[in-house]
């Protein structure tokens, strides 16, 4: 068995047992380092990226309980930290109400999130961050996913979804028109990328 799918596995019998706190911290030891890399690379600058992933953690805790596994945790986690982000970039939100650092959430939970932090933003490497601002936030997930991720065409499709639980018609025309946003979208990283180097060059 995959390192993921032991996780999927450990998450998903811990939440059977309603121990959804221990859950929790399993998904973030997991997955948090991933995600909060994304979030980095994303975010308009470290502080943005570090009140995204507290946002996104307590959301994570709070909807443990609700969660059905009509997905994979991974998928589940990347459509909260997403939404989380965009609330941030939107400005409907400028911090989780109680940062998880000091917050309510249980210690367990605590010390997966805040074990995750520094390491991610000491060495992620923003492979978007030069020309990330040709991009719009929904794009520059899109390829993050589909790219660094890896993420199979079903799964972007149901992190970019605008509703909670999209069906599989939903789910099969979206894949249709998102391989049609990557190709745009690569290649306009690409045409950004070219104009940065050739300008870079000029002023050799």
């Amino acid at each position: 068995m995959s390192d993921s799918k032991a996780i999927e596995a450990r998450v998903e019998s811990l939440c059977l047992a309603e121990r959804y706190d221990e859950a929790t911290a399993v998904l973030l030891r997991g997955f948090g380092a991933e995600i909060l890399g994304v979030l980095v690379a994303m975010g308009r600058d470290d502080a943005q990226a570090a009140d995204a992933y507290s946002l996104f953690c307590e959301r994570l805790w709070r909807g443990m309980p609700k969660f059905r596994f009509e997905s994979s945790c991974r998928t589940w986690a990347y459509t909260i930290a997403k939404r989380s982000l965009f609330d941030l970039l939107r400005r409907q939100r400028v911090a989780p109400d109680r940062p998880w650092s000091d917050s309510a959430l249980p210690d367990v939970v605590q010390a997966a999130a805040s074990s995750t932090a520094p390491h991610v933003r000491t060495t992620y490497k923003r492979e978007l961050h030069a020309v990330r601002e040709t991009l719009s936030p929904e794009d520059q997930l899109l390829l993050v996913l589909r790219i660094d991720k890896d993420l199979p065409w079903n799964d972007v499709a149901r992190v970019l979804a605008e509703q909670d639980t999209p069906s599989t018609e939903d789910i099969q025309r979206a894949c249709i028109a998102l391989r049609k946003r990557f190709s745009r979208a690569k290649k306009r990283l690409a045409d950004a990328l070219r104009a940065q180097r050739a300008l870079e060059r000029s002023k050799a």
